[in-house]
């Protein structure tokens, strides 16, 4: 555990613990049990064999060994090991590479849910303002050119606002296909809740609701 190291000579005859027992430990070991060991044995026979392949092992060799097939079952160990560190470390990197799109893919459809959700409330505007125009020619009334244009002012800036929400989306597209470059500009904060003021009064006169709207008219925030 403390010195990870890279394949491991192990004999099947220790006292105290044995080999398999060690075998067993380290297969039990989530950290530990991708090491390749090679295990050494007095005994040769097939189930001695069969056994310690079973446990884990990558490799035996009975003793006495000859050290030049020793430096190649080593050498074939390490190629293992390193072949194996490779996989995990793609397999970890796929594993990032997937959370990231599927953060990627939560986060576009929630921005696309609430754009699509905000998209509701300037088409309302624009209904209900085409409608009350409606309503007022049919009854054959005539509609003062201050309040038409008030209206029709009402259903360019929700259409305006609509155009904004569904440019977003395509925005949105481009941003991850890497094609769009942020941009920072200075906003007039006063200016844009004075015309959101503006946009929802009519809306909120209709439903019994009072906006008041009170804030520095030299505000200013950068933003992105």
């Amino acid at each position: 555990e403390q010195w990870r190291p890279d394949t491991i000579l192990l004999d099947e005859q220790m006292p105290g613990m044995d080999g398999m027992q060690v075998l067993e430990a380290l297969s039990e070991n989530e950290e530990l049990r991708h090491i390749p060991v090679i295990l050494l044995s007095g005994m040769d026979d097939l189930n001695t064999v069969t056994e310690a392949l079973e446990a884990g092992a990558v490799d035996f060799m009975a003793k006495p060994f000859n050290p030049a097939v020793l430096r190649a079952r080593l050498s074939s160990s390490l190629e293992r090991k390193a072949l194996r560190d490779r996989e995990r470390l793609l397999l970890h990197s796929l594993e990032k590479s997937y959370r990231d799109l599927q953060a990627s893919e939560n986060g576009r459809q929630a921005l696309t849910d609430m754009i699509v959700h905000d998209l509701g409330n300037p088409l309302s505007i624009i209904k209900m303002n085409a409608e009350l125009i409606a309503m007022t020619a049919s009854a054959g009334t005539d509609i003062p050119t201050d309040a038409l244009m008030q209206r029709i002012g009402h259903i360019s800036a929700a259409s305006g606002s609509m155009d904004t929400m569904i440019r977003s989306i395509l925005d949105l597209s481009k941003m991850e296909a890497g094609l769009l470059e942020p941009a920072t500009e200075r906003v007039d904060v006063a200016a844009l809740l004075t015309a959101l003021h503006t946009r929802f009064e009519q809306m909120a006169t209709d439903a019994q609701v009072v906006i008041s709207l009170d804030v520095p008219s030299s505000c200013l925030v950068e933003t992105d």
